[in-house]
């Protein structure tokens, strides 16, 4: 039985800034499950056959990046920004449409599923019955006020905190790939997040056309939603454009009406995919200010419960509020202008002077001491860190294909044979019309990687390499 519950969602405020209007709106609950710890144990070994039946038969969508092994908001983004910039190199803008939702999960149709499990992915007889049993029979109940309403049968959507649910949903809307690509659109999926991007020149290309494919897709995107039972939401599906600062080809967007209901989607200055925040120049400056701003907000409040926390317990905080912010994506961060690094590295300065305390440093006093007594890489090396080991799980076969696909090893030559420390290198693509480009993983990663020793570079397993590059990066940070 799946009992649902209301909280009031994170914000706890509406847009006019009234908590009571807030939480007598009822869009702004969301449902809780209570699923059994048993049943989790059970669904546990279930994913794990049926990931194993996924993989032997290559039945994933090529570029569904959420729960699946290897797969992470990470190598999703790196692929996209990879991407656009190298396709801006060549003097294409770029189009990057974002699709939202309504209740994605709440809304799977359990017959549709069924028959895509059987039809799609081969799932049948006992199998296909135990599917059938896991989503049938699941009720809820709605508590407002103390008062419990009576038991209602679920005959949509899949277990809201259950294991099974979120794979059977990116099962259930695999056929986004296909619809896309049918459209010449590139796209990336992470489960219910989906990215579809598509290049133009304006020079070559008049944006009607491009437009009229805009347009073409996402009305096949809706039929299909449609007859699945699901919802586009076209007010929260956003458009980006994203072009150099060349202002000979610079470009602008006008509104993108959909079809006969005139409904419209409004280009944005700024969007936000996967949690980062791409803006039309993919300067990155938005979201570098918006984890500053996050970290500081979790700093004041550290600080006033300071002076009763051990050195321990302040680490642990330290690396579960404001590094697992700093280091989220930080690999888009490669070759960012200094000024913009500086504000994340104060960050880690505060965090420093939190550490140790007032009374260990003076205001005037420099924390390069207390990072590397604290054993904190500075960000840029975070950022090496990060890029080194993607490429690491590139060659040993531990990232998504898509990523992979960006890195080449060198080709040797007789001469470079001699040279044992030669070997183990990656082949660097050539120079880049614009600086920009240099920033993205197919050139930056070739490079930190050639850069590292030949040791490091021959290890195998990762757990190994991560202590060795982390010790290799420390003291070329602090014994320089």
């Amino acid at each position: 039985m799946q009992c649902w519950d209301f909280s009031v969602g994170i914000s706890g405020k509406d847009e006019s800034g009234d908590i009571n209007s807030y939480k007598n709106s009822y869009k702004n609950y969301r449902p809780i499950s209570n699923l059994p710890f048993l049943s989790k144990i059970l669904e546990k070994a279930v994913q794990k056959q049926l990931d194993k039946h996924l993989d032997t038969h290559n039945l994933h969508a090529e570029h569904q990046s959420g729960y699946r092994k290897d797969h992470s908001c990470e190598t999703a983004t790196l692929t996209i920004y990879n991407d656009v910039l190298c396709l801006n190199d060549t003097k294409s803008k770029v189009v990057l449409l974002l699709l939202d939702l309504n209740a994605a999960f709440d809304t799977v149709n359990h017959e549709i599923l069924l028959a895509k499990l059987k039809k799609v992915y081969g799932l049948r007889s006992n199998v296909l019955n135990w599917f059938k049993s896991y989503l049938s029979d699941r009720a809820f109940t709605v508590t407002i006020n103390g008062e419990r309403s009576s038991k209602c049968y679920l005959r949509i959507g899949v277990p809201q905190g259950s294991i099974l649910g979120p794979i059977l949903f990116i099962l259930y809307t695999k056929e986004l790939s296909s619809i896309a690509k049918k459209h010449g659109f590139s796209i990336l999926l992470h489960a219910d997040d989906t990215q579809l991007y598509i290049e133009f020149n304006p020079l070559i290309q008049n944006f009607c056309n491009i437009e009229e494919r805009i347009i073409a897709c996402l009305k096949d995107i809706k039929i299909w939603m449609e007859y699945n039972k699901l919802k586009l939401n076209s007010d929260k599906t956003e458009v980006l454009l994203t072009q150099t600062r060349n202002n000979f080809f610079t470009f602008n967007v006008e509104d993108i009406i959909l079809d006969h209901t005139n409904e419209k989607i409004t280009p944005s200055p700024v969007v936000k995919s996967l949690g980062i925040l791409f803006d039309e120049y993919l300067t990155f400056e938005k979201q570098v200010d918006t984890v500053v701003k996050t970290c500081n907000m979790h700093l004041r409040n550290l600080r006033v419960i300071g002076s009763k926390l051990s050195y321990d317990l302040k680490q642990q905080l330290i690396h579960c509020l404001i590094f697992s912010k700093l280091d989220y994506c930080n690999g888009l961060l490669y070759g960012l202008p200094d000024y913009l690094i500086n504000k994340l590295q104060k960050v880690q300065n505060s965090c420093v002077r939190f550490l140790f305390g007032n009374e260990a440093i003076q205001r005037w006093d420099r924390v390069s001491s207390f990072l590397k007594q604290a054993h904190f890489l500075p960000v840029h090396r975070r950022i090496e860190y990060k890029i080194a080991l993607t490429v690491f799980k590139c060659l040993n076969n531990m990232a998504p294909q898509y990523v992979s696909k960006l890195i080449k090893p060198k080709t040797q030559s007789m001469k470079d044979l001699r040279c044992d420390e030669d070997f183990f290198k990656l082949s660097v693509p050539p120079v880049s019309q614009l600086r920009q480009t240099e920033r993205c993983f197919s050139y930056c990663g070739p490079r930190v990687w050639n850069d590292l020793p030949y040791r490091l570079r021959t290890i195998s397993d990762v757990h190994i390499f991560k202590s060795e590059l982390k010790t290799y990066l420390f003291r070329k940070a602090f014994e320089t």
